[in-house]
């Protein structure tokens, strides 16, 4: 059927009607109310429906051709159902739907809006000018350590202040960062549809296979991919996340890593207001290991196995085997239990990461149960007086010499 328009059905019926053609009465027929519908089947009667009420078109509605027959609104017009059907869009199937009020001009324009009236806020914080108070009509709020931020970069840089603790950090040797037990929880830095709608987020750990793109890479490796259980990091990289604004606390976000390329190689690239770091590896000494600074500022390194010499070995059991560890200030810790050897334990070389000591340090140790004593030299350290059944270097540590 097709719709042509409006026809008065007391001088239509007097004629043969066109064959699947819709009309509208604006009259009365035979006691039926104005505004009904009626169409010619078999070029022999003139058939009568009834509309049903008129209703939006709803894609998980069923809609019929029957009496009383569907009559929808879609985008500003006016269909009626002339086949049954469930999610055909008026006007895509004129089999389905025929269009029996076009949709009217467009209306003039309104009024103007009101002029905008700029204040700066030199005084109250960021976090204060947002969501829940009252500006007035047309007022431009301007934050002058904001810049052009926008609420989601402003955002962003909150929850890199509030960064906090409440998990369990790790390295991993030298291969990189990993966290376990809780996720990071990052909160305080307000709450917002747009934002944040729980108030905060939880960043879990990356599973195993997550490859992470990486940025700036002098060598030009765009990706990482998460293996056993830490994050893949190379002196002078960052570890980035990217919060799902708009979406629940355990939404999972978007990693990144960003390379430091050495004199200009590599990439360019610039990290959004609305980036959290995670963590940034910082480059040390040549063959130093590098110290781990993670988003909140706390700094952390890793246990670096020494090399043993002259017939020292690992204690072995449930005791430590020999390590060392620098923290960020330069300040180096020793572990370990050791047996067996005479004179030189190790060298403090690149071999165990140029943690040299002193011109001359002399420490006591548990030996056998009796105090022994070591010596820390600028090279080495060494085994210098007592029973060598087992050592313990755990009260060994002194200021690396190359910070102090």
């Amino acid at each position: 059927m097709k719709y042509v328009g409006t026809k008065d059905a007391t001088t239509e019926l007097a004629t043969q009607a066109d064959i699947g053609t819709v009309y509208v009465d604006p009259n009365e027929l035979a006691g039926t109310p104005v505004g009904h519908m009626w169409y010619d089947s078999d070029d022999n009667t003139e058939d009568l429906y009834n509309w049903n009420a008129l209703e939006a078109w709803n894609s998980g509605r069923n809609y019929f051709a029957a009496s009383p027959v569907s009559v929808v609104t879609y985008q500003g017009e006016t269909y009626a159902a002339v086949a049954d059907s469930l999610n055909v869009i008026p006007g895509t199937n004129p089999a389905v739907w025929t269009k029996i009020a076009a949709k009217g001009v467009d209306g003039a324009n309104g009024a103007n809006g009101k002029d905008s009236t700029a204040v700066v806020n030199n005084d109250p914080p960021l976090a204060s000018s947002f969501p829940n108070s009252t500006i007035p009509e047309g007022t431009i709020w301007i934050e002058p350590d904001a810049g052009n931020l926008t609420k989601q970069e402003m955002f962003g840089r909150n929850l890199q202040r509030v960064m906090g603790a409440g998990y369990l950090r790790k390295i991993v040797s030298s291969n990189g960062p990993s966290w376990t037990g809780s996720p990071i929880t990052i909160y305080g830095a307000g709450r917002g549809p747009t934002t944040s709608p729980d108030g905060y987020f939880r960043i879990a750990m990356p599973a195993n296979g997550t490859v992470i793109t990486k940025l700036g890479s002098p060598g030009g490796t765009t990706t990482v991919t998460v293996t056993g259980g830490y994050v893949p990091m190379l002196g002078g990289e960052t570890l980035w996340w990217v919060p799902p604004f708009g979406s629940a606390w355990n939404a999972p976000g978007t990693f990144y890593l960003t390379a430091a390329g050495s004199g200009g190689v590599g990439p360019n690239y610039d990290v959004p207001e609305t980036w959290i770091r995670i963590i940034s590896r910082a480059g040390g000494y040549p063959s130093d290991p590098s110290a781990y600074i993670w988003g909140d500022g706390q700094a952390q390194s890793y246990w670096i196995g020494a090399t043993l010499l002259n017939g020292w070995v690992n204690y072995g059991a449930a005791s430590f085997n020999t390590a060392a560890w620098k923290k960020v200030n330069g300040w180096v810790t020793w572990r370990g239990l050791i047996m067996n050897g005479t004179g030189v334990i190790c060298n403090l070389d690149a071999t165990n990461g140029n943690y040299n000591g002193a011109v001359q340090d002399i420490f006591f140790s548990l030996a056998t149960n009796a105090v022994g004593r070591i010596d820390v030299a600028a090279t080495n350290i060494n085994f210098t007086f007592g029973s060598n059944a087992f050592v313990s270097l755990a009260n060994i540590a002194y200021w690396n010499v190359q910070d102090s």
